[in-house]
């Protein structure tokens, strides 16, 4: 399904920024930029890996991930195709996690205003509501939705042969067990108070039948999720 983003009315309410021969750019930016007028797979996934781990702040996009090849191998090439911007990665030794990270005004603006996220983590963004169009999405196109949620929010036990998602929106949750449902993966889902923070809805897939058929739909990237799995199913 094609699901427009309407990029002129985008221009019209931010008349700063201007188009040259297909690339964005505002005043004082050094980049130019793609902005994307359609939900592409590459972007699907991408909303869903913010919306596990991205942030939003000062113009500025980070995203947040412990394994410095899932930022080189996944996240640079993504966003380098979807809006021609090179990330830079930063290590936070007290958190022991990486950062990608980049400083611009136009695609901060059009993450807001396009993709239907606010400033801040983009978690809390959806803790009670996601954007209407996600619900238009085919499978195709949920599924690598889901992807990206998952490389951000997932695990994997080999032990139990299990996989599981931890996720802080409602919404989310249901949205991903309609998608299960659908396509006959058998999960178990549980909504659950933390201590002294939000309700979190966690879904668990037992088994190698059921991980096999989330492998076979769910596109996954983040190269030691991917490695885990693999090693479960051969386990």
């Amino acid at each position: 399904m094609t699901i427009i983003i309407n990029l002129n009315k985008f221009l019209r309410r931010n008349p700063d920024i201007k188009r040259i021969n297909g690339m964005y750019f505002c005043k004082g930016s050094p980049y130019r930029v793609f902005l994307r007028d359609k939900l592409s797979i590459d972007l699907c996934r991408f909303i869903g890996i913010m919306q596990g781990d991205g942030n939003l702040s000062s113009n500025r996009i980070h995203i947040t991930d412990e394994d410095p090849e899932y930022h080189t191998k996944v996240l640079y090439p993504l966003v380098k195709k979807l809006f021609n911007l090179e990330l830079n990665l930063y290590y936070d030794n007290p958190r022991g996690s990486y950062y990608s990270h980049i400083k611009s005004s136009v695609i901060y603006r059009y993450i807001i205003q396009c993709l239907g996220f606010s400033a801040g983590s983009v978690r809390d963004s959806i803790l009670n509501k996601i954007p209407s169009y996600l619900y238009q999405l085919d499978l195709c196109q949920k599924s690598y939705y889901i992807a990206g949620l998952y490389d951000a929010e997932g695990h994997v036990k080999l032990r139990q042969a299990e996989i599981d998602f931890s996720i802080t929106s409602i919404p989310v949750g249901e949205y991903i067990s309609e998608f299960f449902d659908y396509n006959a993966i058998d999960y178990t889902p549980i909504i659950r108070k933390r201590e002294g923070r939000s309700l979190i809805y966690e879904i668990y897939i037992y088994g190698r039948d059921d991980v096999s058929l989330f492998s076979d739909l769910i596109p996954i990237l983040h190269p030691a999720k991917v490695n885990r799995i693999r090693k479960l199913l051969h386990h």
